[in-house]
């Protein structure tokens, strides 16, 4: 992906030593020498990030944001990614498995700003992309089902390169997703009616490869008599993604 591969991977370890003077020559080897190590690495500079992340929520309407799979080898303690400048810190949690949404619009400084994680040089890797739909906290209606779908197709024509297009459909499916097998989706009319119902059954390869975690999802490309009133139905638990799929 042009908004994608062209990201340079900035790699630093930090590892700050303090040495502590014994308080007598009799004082343990043991003591004399305190290391203090502090493991962090930069993915990029949060300028880079928000060049590239940006365009895809201006041009979609604000209805996507992009995401990214940040992972480590190390799963011994639990993987922080944040940004930082020189004066603050904030952390970003995963949506779901590895898949961090990192806000484009957070208040750091740009130049100084870093997107970072609490590991190591060679102990974490980035994978593959995602576009997440940013709908309300209720489920959504048809509508917004519409307008996200409307959104993706805008970004398609102009921030993807013909190489990709030639490779993928220009029609996408919001996909409602749960890490286990049993929920369903379902459309209901403004009358209560059920305009169809779908079983969270297909596991997406696209999406384990963005959040690291084996999904059971439906997918859903809304019909067009649909009244866009019509409300989705689905788990609390639930992860809306998009799914764009190769040929």
């Amino acid at each position: 992906m042009s908004f994608v591969s062209h990201w340079m991977v900035a790699i630093s370890a930090v590892a700050l030593t303090a040495q502590a003077e014994p308080s007598s020559p009799e004082a343990p080897q043991a003591l004399d020498r305190v290391e203090v190590v502090t493991q962090r690495s930069t993915v990029m500079p949060y300028s880079r990030w928000v060049s590239a992340v940006q365009p895809v929520h201006r041009i979609s309407g604000g209805q996507l944001r992009q995401g990214v799979r940040l992972f480590s080898r190390d799963k011994s303690r639990a993987l922080r990614v944040s940004v930082d400048d020189d004066a603050h810190s904030q952390a970003i949690s995963p949506l779901l498995g590895e898949l961090y949404v990192v806000p484009h619009d957070l208040p750091m400084e740009g130049a100084q700003a870093e997107l970072s994680v609490n590991r190591s040089d060679g102990s974490w890797g980035v994978g593959n992309f995602a576009l997440v739909p940013q709908l309300g906290p209720q489920p959504p209606d048809v509508a917004a089902v519409r307008q996200v779908l409307g959104g993706y197709r805008a970004v398609y024509r102009e921030r993807f390169p013909l190489s990709w297009r030639l490779l993928s459909r220009s029609e996408a499916s919001l996909d409602v997703c749960l890490p286990q097998a049993g929920g369903v989706l379902r459309v209901v009319a403004t009358d209560g009616r059920a305009l169809i119902e779908l079983p969270m059954m297909r596991t997406p390869q696209e999406h384990a490869q963005t959040t690291g975690l084996s999904l059971h999802c439906a997918s859903l490309k809304p019909e067009v008599g649909w009244d866009g009133q019509a409300r989705l139905e689905y788990p609390d638990q639930a992860v809306v993604l998009l799914g764009f799929r190769l040929l």
